[in-house]
């Protein structure tokens, strides 16, 4: 959708300095359609050939806050970023919470336990 993927590149353009380690990206339920393809294309503006690699968590949401604006709106075309730079050493791990895959309610869970030391 070339909607989404203007609004991706404008996001993406505000970026100074070094590459983000971690970027949250936070999409409408508007682009929903193309979630997967705006998500590939930041993957590959981000991590490109020669490039540092940014691990992309990325949401689609009923709502979207960024810019100094929140919209409510799921139907409303919005889209967000939050990026930083982890300390020396650090390291992230992303995993996949969905319908077929979803912790227990409870915090006191073996889950937990068992996401907390892995």
């Amino acid at each position: 959708n070339p909607e989404s993927g203007a609004a991706l590149y404008d996001l993406l353009a505000q970026l100074r300095g070094d590459p983000p380690d971690i970027l949250f990206l936070f999409v409408s339920q508007h682009h929903s359609s193309y979630f997967s393809g705006v998500v590939q294309e930041a993957q590959t503006i981000l991590c490109g050939e020669g490039k540092a690699q940014t691990r992309i968590m990325a949401l689609v949401g009923g709502g979207v806050v960024g810019g100094g604006a929140e919209v409510d709106e799921p139907s409303l075309p919005s889209m967000s970023i939050l990026c930083g730079q982890l300390p020396k050493g650090a390291n992230v791990e992303l995993f996949d919470f969905n319908e077929l895959n979803k912790p227990p309610p409870y915090p006191e869970s073996e889950y937990w336990e068992r996401l907390a030391t892995t």
